[in-house]
């Protein structure tokens, strides 16, 4: 009986991620596919796209830098996991390109893609110097110069590399690709790529090495849909693996950013019965997230004081503006009916002087009855009367008078 533990097969579950993650947007993913007519089959992967002579924008986004750069239609990937490079690797991967390309019907390029970075050493050896691209490495060996090396702890840390940087062998690199992970929107993810990561980053949690188990559950696997639970428990799975990996002095800003990533962290702490949460609480990022809080709480104190101030003053000055409003009405109702009192006084004190003036003019001049025509020459406008007393000085009878007056 063998009591050795199941080795994981690390170049499978890559695949399989590769796989599902690839198909989506029409590029072919074959494992452990013969190089040639005859055996011996290789341990790598190979990408077919399409025959449309280029890659689209959208498989761009799907591939790492190097591979998405390169215009052949057939890809080689040597990938080495838990072996550094060395010879035996670049002779390996000589060995792949020669035999594919005796029956390949497409351009071709291969690639070797490490998890591990070599030594600096190693790679003068071979002559790979670094391009304006991090992570890709060229050779001016005249055998390995149409092979670029991919060193996944140095690909830059934008959208389309997260994939290939999961396998990255440093921590910092794979939890920058994991951080991002946490930010995809899952309900555009099929359920088996859903469940390969899962898998895959509960081995990195738990460092199980189950590689035949992972590969079996994966080809019995019959699910279509992400359930809540299942995004629980991959939320927490994150929520582990930031919390042992990411640098404390910048967790605080990450987990700020991103509330799920947190909730996760605080979820995996409160299943610790409380060790983990005390650990958490007695961290510096966790002073620095209790600070922001402060200053967030503050910052809405004063927002809040203000919004009750201005609501306060307003209602303040609609009431004060009322008060103010009426006892102006008021005084200014008293100046202005003095006002017009005074103007109306006048006004009827020089009618009553023209009609005086008339009458007298009428009784004097004429003979008239100052009584008799009074009635009749009151309701006439001061400007009227005013007229009728040049009328009364200049005819010669009281009749043409008469005549002259308004009917």
């Amino acid at each position: 009986m063998n009591d050795q533990p199941t080795k994981t097969k690390w170049h499978q579950i890559f695949g399989s991620v590769l796989t599902e993650w690839l198909k989506r947007v029409g590029i072919t993913v074959k494992t452990e596919v013969p190089v040639s007519t005859e055996p011996p089959k290789a341990d790598i992967l190979i990408l077919q796209r399409e025959d449309t002579g280029f890659w689209t924008e959208e498989q761009r986004h799907h591939l790492p830098d190097g591979i998405r750069d390169s215009t052949a239609a057939d890809i080689l990937l040597e990938f080495k996991y838990t072996e550094s490079i060395n010879e035996a690797a670049f002779r390996q991967i000589l060995i792949y390109d020669t035999l594919y390309r005796q029956t390949a019907v497409r351009q071709v390029q291969s690639f070797v893609v490490s998890s591990i970075t070599p030594h600096l050493k190693t790679l003068t050896e071979f002559g790979y110097s670094p391009t304006d691209q991090a992570g890709v490495w060229r050779s001016h060996n005249p055998l390995l110069k149409d092979i670029p090396l991919i060193l996944l702890n140095e690909l830059a840390d934008t959208p389309h590399n997260v994939i290939f940087k999961l396998f990255a062998s440093q921590r910092e690199e794979k939890a920058k690709a994991i951080k991002a992970l946490s930010l995809w929107d899952w309900s555009q993810v099929s359920y088996k790529l859903f469940w390969l990561l899962n898998r895959y980053l509960k081995l990195l949690v738990t460092k199980i090495k189950g590689g035949s188990i992972f590969m079996d559950a994966i080809e019995a696997m019959d699910m279509e849909t992400i359930t809540e639970e299942d995004a629980t428990a991959l939320f927490e799975t994150i929520g582990e693996l930031v919390l042992t990996w990411w640098p404390k002095d910048d967790l605080a800003e990450t987990l700020l950013k991103q509330p799920d990533t947190m909730r996760a962290i605080f979820s995996v702490a409160e299943q610790k019965n409380g060790e983990m949460m005390k650990l958490l609480q007695d961290m510096p990022f966790m002073q620095k997230i209790r600070e922001r809080d402060i200053e967030k709480g503050i910052e809405k104190g004063i927002e809040k004081g203000i919004e009750k101030g201005i609501e306060k003053g307003i209602e303040k000055g609609i009431e004060k503006g009322i008060e103010k409003g009426i006892e102006k009405g008021i005084e200014k109702g008293i100046e202005k009916g003095i006002e017009k009192g005074i103007e109306k006084g006048r006004e009827e004190g020089e009618h009553n002087i023209a009609l005086e003036s008339l009458l007298q003019i009428l009784s004097i001049r004429l003979g008239a009855d100052e009584e008799l025509f009074k009635p009749r020459l009151s309701p006439c406008p001061t400007t009227i009367l005013k007229q009728l007393q040049r009328v009364a000085l200049t005819v010669a009878t009281l009749a043409e008078f008469q005549q002259a007056m308004p009917k």
